[in-house]
Order: structure tokens, then C-alpha cells, then sequence
């Protein structure tokens, strides 16, 4: 990501502190049902190098969640 600018390139310019992106992916086969979903919540750091910091992450089967981080095996959280 460093490489095409980091975070601050991909969120929108009127976001001014702590901003967050998220990216939300489907797939299917015929463009209606979804077969998969994926979806990640990503923030930076405020201070220093703003590193990107992954927030969430959430997956579905059809309409069903199969994933839900950050979860319990995570402990305080994936920030």
C-alpha cells in the first residue's frame, strides 16, 4: 500500500482525523446471488509512521456469517 501512496490516497479527502476505509467484496456466479462476501475495516495510525491498522474483518456464505474478527482468539482486538 506504501507503494501507491498509503492509506491517505484510497480514503475520501474530506476525512480529516482518524479516518477509516472499508472494502467490501462479492462474488457470485449468475451477478444476483452472492456466493461469498468479504469485508475488512481499515484505519491508520495517527501519530508516526501511520502505519494501516485492520479494524475488522467479516466474511459471509450466501447470507450466513462464517467470520467475525476481531473475536475472542483475537483478545484485545486486532488494533
Amino acid at each position: 500500500m506504501s507503494q501507491r501512496g498509503g492509506l491517505s490516497k484510497v480514503r475520501c479527502l474530506a476525512a480529516r482525523k482518524e479516518p477509516d476505509v472499508e472494502i467490501d467484496v462479492t462474488l457470485s456466479e449468475d451477478g444476483s446471488t452472492p456466493l461469498w462476501r468479504y469485508v475488512i475495516g481499515i484505519t491508520q495510525q495517527v501519530r508516526g509512521y501511520r502505519q494501516p491498522i485492520l479494524r475488522f474483518e467479516k466474511v459471509w456464505n450466501g447470507n450466513t456469517l462464517v467470520r467475525e474478527r476481531p473475536d475472542a482468539e483475537d483478545g484485545a482486538g486486532m488494533t
